[in-house]
């Protein structure tokens, strides 16, 4: 090698083994007899554990919705694409409004909520906040007509908001019939309200549900109680008044196995007969569609 007019050794591939931690790892060393210092350029053990464990979003590290759990009224399956950490995937909803949640696990103070939508799409929202899945506060809603671009819509709250559970509600996209989020990022402090130490036991004994079996639904449904909840059908129907126009029989099929029901007239009343609670059920239809003349949607039986 020749440098400046003067002829110099290559650069030799030096290198030394060390324990730190008591974990062995191997140091390489590339020295250039040119130069009055030796370049090293080493991997350390510590680096390189630290960034195979790194599971975390390696764009955004405080990111904290990075690959929680999401859900979605539309297009299930996809919901995942809004906390993936790759800002070239995008959920779409077949229509508006429909809305993404992101479960961060656990309260945080948040600080800020980044979004990410398609280019050039005009799009209005409603972002909500919850701690129960249950009931939401409006966080931040927006109407504007400027279309998007590829730097998110950046949502800063004054003091921390404390929330579990982020909802994206999609209102309206211009021009389309459909709904898009590409991507949510959450900033924020965790409040480590699931620090309570681990319960013991079977699943039974720290939920104290018993076994089915040794539950009351265990116990096989009765005549009485199938013919109750036929009588059930009259009085949301029709009404309770009607009820003493019927009677009910279950019997079995003396014939062969099919299933069956039978109506006629009995003691001055509609009587209907059938093996079990199912067919009563249809021979009272049958007698609404083909005698009373009433049709009753399968919602309301």
């Amino acid at each position: 090698m020749h440098a400046g007019g003067q002829e110099f050794d290559p650069p030799t591939l030096h290198h030394k083994s060390i324990s730190p931690n008591g974990c062995s790892v191997r140091v390489f060393c590339m020295q250039a007899q040119c130069c009055s210092e030796a370049f090293c350029f080493c991997i350390t053990l510590s680096t390189a554990k630290e960034n195979l464990l790194f599971n975390g979003d390696v764009d955004d590290p405080n990111n904290v919705a990075y690959q929680k759990a999401t859900r979605s009224n539309l297009n299930k399956k996809d919901t995942f694409k809004v906390t993936d950490g790759d800002l070239n995937t995008t959920w779409k909803g077949k229509f508006f409004p429909s809305y993404i949640d992101i479960d961060l696990m656990d309260t945080y103070a948040i600080s800020d909520i980044q979004l990410y939508f398609p280019k050039d799409k005009v799009i209005y929202y409603t972002v909500y906040g919850s701690n129960d899945g249950k009931n939401y506060d409006e966080l931040y809603q927006t109407r504007s007509d400027k279309a998007k671009t590829a730097e998110p819509d950046k949502i800063v709250f004054d003091k921390a908001e404390n929330y579990r559970i982020i909802r994206i509600y999609l209102e309206y996209t211009e021009n389309e019939s459909s709904a898009y989020l590409s991507e949510v990022k959450v900033h924020g402090e965790k409040q480590n309200t699931n620090t309570e130490e681990l319960r013991k036991g079977t699943f039974e004994e720290i939920t104290k549900i018993k076994d089915f079996e040794e539950t009351e639904y265990a116990e096989p449904i009765t005549t009485d109680e199938t013919i109750e909840n036929v009588y059930g059908i009259i009085d949301r129907t029709v009404g309770v008044e009607y009820r003493d126009w019927f009677t009910f029989e279950i019997a079995e099929n003396t014939l062969n196995t099919n299933d069956y029901f039978e109506l006629s007239d009995k003691d001055g009343k509609i009587h209907i007969k059938g093996n079990d609670g199912v067919t009563l059920s249809a021979g009272l239809n049958y007698y609404y569609k083909n005698y009373a003349k009433v049709q009753v949607s399968e919602q309301t039986i």
